[in-house]
């Protein structure tokens, strides 16, 4: 029961931090995200997407990823950052938790790993969060599909040769 509540205030203590990173610092940036949050109004306003005004924050990807960010581009844009900001942050913890929970093991895998993990690829994921990139987001998603490959095949009954 102990641990439980520990597990609990740490969670809490996590969000809180979590939620002021992004009122101090966060919200201001989010450069990358701004651009496909554009990419998203052009669309909706069935503009180009590649304006050469743009310059350096020209919307880098194929026009199908904009689909993406079509539905965030309805919000204001600061709703629409903390929004974008929750996701790559759950996206993050869920690469750390999924690829510590597949690692092969036949004993019990070393908790160390949930803590190491992340301190080492902090200056990587705090980038991330800052610039408000989709790379977690796509890896989350990728990560999924290995799992569900993996799972599916342990619970899939043996096929018969005919």
């Amino acid at each position: 029961m102990i641990l439980r509540k520990k597990t609990y205030l740490f969670i809490f203590i996590a969000l809180i931090l979590l939620i002021s990173l992004f009122f101090l610092k966060i919200q201001e940036h989010m450069r990358d995200f701004e651009v496909n949050y554009t990419a998203g109004k052009r669309l909706r306003a069935s503009e180009t997407l590649y304006q050469s005004e743009d310059g350096h924050y020209l919307f880098k990807y194929f026009p199908s990823a904009v689909l993406f960010y079509l539905p965030l581009s309805f919000l204001p844009l600061g709703l629409a950052k903390a929004l974008w900001y929750s996701l790559v942050v759950f996206s993050l913890c869920f690469l750390v938790y999924m690829s510590y929970r597949m690692l092969p093991s036949k004993g019990e895998k070393p908790k160390y790993l949930l803590v190491f993990t992340p301190l080492i690829l902090t200056k990587f994921f705090l980038r991330e969060i800052q610039l408000g990139q989709i790379n977690a987001v796509g890896g989350m998603v990728l990560l999924f599909m290995v799992w569900y490959l993996i799972s599916e095949k342990d619970e899939r009954p043996a096929r018969k040769e005919l």
